[in-house]
């Protein structure tokens, strides 16, 4: 199959660098034409077929403006989708709070032809740029760190709001997927696959 315009594009801004954090003004417009170009009929199961593995946010306006707001980088933000379970890791960076990993884990459906929801119930924190885990559970079955870590998934099970979790499904291939972030005034999630 011959790739649009648009997606030709998008690989060529990703081929020159184009990041979560350095993201032209040209990226917005062709993000849009690469949505007006969806080839996936029923994008929102076809997620659960076509996402299977890790994926890295590069496109995501709203993060990188609560990124200045907050003086914290967030940067790569990768999804794992294995099956319909999802594991989120974002690293975090700030002169304030240092850096390390903000992590959650769940299930992944759709309930609609152009729609996936998230359950996140699982959350962890990992503080430093190496220690990431795969799960919330690995290496804290007791100590300071197993109290940590139910007091960080508590915190997170409270804060999680299932109606914050509904993403409508604007394009999708096996490489590239955009979502959009309906509380924000649909502002566009854009990804591409990490591992092929």
């Amino acid at each position: 199959m011959q790739k649009s315009a648009a997606k030709r594009k998008v690989e060529e801004l990703l081929q020159s660098g184009t990041s979560l954090y350095r993201a032209g003004p040209e990226v917005g417009p062709v993000i849009d034409s690469l949505i007006a170009e969806n080839p996936t009929a029923d994008p929102g199961p076809g997620t659960l077929r076509l996402g299977q593995g890790t994926w890295e946010v590069f496109y995501a306006p709203h993060i990188a403006a609560l990124s200045s707001t907050l003086g914290t980088r967030f940067q790569p933000l990768r999804y794992i989708l294995e099956g319909d379970q999802l594991t989120s890791n974002v690293f975090y960076s700030s002169s304030l709070v240092q850096e390390g990993w903000l992590s959650s884990s769940g299930r992944l459906f759709s309930n609609a032809a152009d729609t996936v929801e998230v359950a996140f119930d699982k959350f962890w924190v990992d503080i430093g740029s190496t220690k990431l885990r795969h799960s919330g559970t690995e290496g804290s079955s007791s100590g300071m760190k197993g109290a940590v870590d139910a007091a960080v998934n508590a915190i997170g099970r409270a804060a999680f709001f299932p109606q914050l979790a509904v993403f409508p499904v604007k394009y999708l291939d096996a490489d590239l997927a955009v979502f959009s972030f309906p509380p924000l005034n649909d502002s566009l999630i854009a990804v591409r696959r990490l591992d092929t």
